[in-house]
């Protein structure tokens, strides 16, 4: 379809659906490649808590195991 046709289907300008198609054309090449975007950041508090806990349960463990024997 021209875009007389185009602009008179939509009920825009000329002008305005011109600029729409150049827009289009120069970002399109980028709407189709992946993006490698930076891993999330690690919740390193999240992740400390974890690890204290983990430490918690392992002397607790280490504990009670003579007293199992």
């Amino acid at each position: 379809m021209k875009l007389a046709g185009l602009s008179k289907k939509y009920g825009e300008h000329a002008t305005q659906t011109s600029t729409w198609k150049r827009a289009a054309i120069k970002s399109l090449a980028s709407a189709f490649t992946r993006r490698r975007a930076d891993p999330a950041p690690a919740n390193t508090v999240g992740i400390e808590k974890l690890y204290s806990k983990i430490g918690q349960l392992v002397v607790e463990r280490d504990c009670l195991a003579p007293s199992r024997a």
